[in-house]
């Protein structure tokens, strides 16, 4: 009877415990401590994000160079070249006329050939002078005036010799300026690639040359051009290749490829060049189709949480956290760039620590929480080893909390 009385005495305390606890959870505006039940949550990951959008684009020479007709350097003679044609420093372009120079050097040349055979002449009558010479010499230390008066003339016609050579001196030297100024006639190309447009009418520049590097060039809309700026990331793929490249913008124009007009919509020009086009065994033709993909923001090695667990109170941004205490923390923190469904976090969470990723599923912050057990975790044997009456006091403390 005792032990009956005594076991039900030990239900109705058990019952009265429990049910003031429930009162007290369940009452409106409790004070109490509430311990939150929590089965969901994400780790702060360390990764990389990026913002981007995606536009189709062609495949283009990288750059433009235009070569101009001098007309100070006299007139036109031919074209060595056509359109189409792959050229390197050195190739031969076009070519100035070399009449005028021609006739120069005719003219030099004459007066050089005359020179020279003025200087024939005056050698023979040199030697004719120096034979008369010979023969008037005579024994007497004190020559004749026959002898003086021929010395006199041989010194008088080597001097026009002296005279007529530095004449044919200067003639060589113009004909050599006019040999160099007859190669500067043809035009050669400083620079390697193709022949893009010549220009018959000899309207400058009268030969165009695009670059064998490849780039990309695509346009904008308006949303998209105030994103844009010189100098982003680029990433490149082209249907026919399996590759992608990477490179970066390098011109966007600020004003539209057609004339603005208020019933159509205006789009700019861009171009980027590309980095790693000489890794690949196969060349990106011009005019291949290509899809690109402008990075806007990026953001490497960087903090990110799932983007639903942040959330704003009072126009400032937090996180739940799952801190070491075991207490549900309401935490603000200085939000990055958004990418789909990943937040990257500035400031005030490390890489590792616990979130909320719906903190609308919690009754209240700061407060307690427990997490499910995990069976596979627990040593068995402790459990086995703990006292029945123990075992009892841990299961009230559950039960009060």
């Amino acid at each position: 009877m005792r032990k009956t009385t005594r076991n039900m005495i030990i239900a109705v305390l058990c019952a009265c415990l429990i049910a003031g606890n429930l009162y007290l959870i369940f009452k409106k505006d409790s004070k109490i401590e509430k311990t939150q039940w929590i089965d969901k949550w994400a780790r702060v990951k360390i990764g990389n994000l990026a913002e981007t959008f995606h536009t189709s684009g062609v495949i283009t020479p990288q750059e433009e160079y235009p070569v101009y007709f001098d007309p100070s350097m006299g007139q036109f003679s031919k074209f060595l070249v056509e359109k189409g044609d792959k050229v390197s420093p050195g190739t031969e372009l076009f070519q100035y006329s070399p009449a005028e120079i021609e006739e120069e050097q005719a003219k030099w040349l004459a007066e050089k050939e005359q020179a020279q055979r003025e200087i024939d002449l005056v050698t023979e009558e040199v030697q004719k002078l120096q034979n008369i010479q010979s023969s008037l010499k005579s024994s007497d230390q004190t020559p004749s005036a026959a002898e003086v008066t021929v010395k006199s003339q041989i010194l008088e016609q080597q001097a026009e010799i002296g005279k007529l050579q530095e004449e044919v001196k200067k003639y060589d030297t113009l004909l050599r300026e006019l040999d160099q100024r007859k190669q500067q006639l043809t035009v050669k190309s400083p620079y390697a690639g193709y022949v893009e447009k010549i220009d018959d009418r000899l309207n400058n520049p009268i030969v165009t040359i695009r670059s064998l590097k490849p780039a990309v060039q695509g346009v904008l809309n308006e949303k998209q051009r105030k994103k844009v700026t010189e100098g982003l990331k680029v990433k490149v793929s082209v249907d026919t290749k399996k590759k992608q490249y990477t490179g970066k913008i390098i011109k966007v124009d600020s004003y539209p490829e057609n004339e603005p007009s208020v019933h159509k919509n205006s789009y700019y020009p861009f171009k980027a060049q590309l980095f790693n086009v000489k890794d690949s065994n196969e060349p990106l033709l011009p005019g291949s189709k290509a899809n690109i993909t402008i990075i806007t923001k990026e953001s490497l090695s960087t903090l990110m949480v799932p983007s639903s667990s942040v959330f704003q109170d009072h126009k400032k941004n937090y996180v739940l956290v799952l801190n070491r205490e075991g207490i549900v923390e309401k935490r603000e923190i200085t939000k990055g760039i958004h990418v789909g469904q990943k937040q990257e976090i500035i400031r005030g969470v490390k890489q590792g620590e616990a979130v909320l990723p719906h903190p609308k599923d919690i009754q209240k912050v700061n407060s307690p929480f427990i997490t499910p057990l995990k069976f596979s975790d627990t040593d068995k044997k402790a459990i086995q080893n703990v006292r029945k009456k123990d075992m009892l006091l841990y299961f009230m403390l559950g039960v009060l909390s």
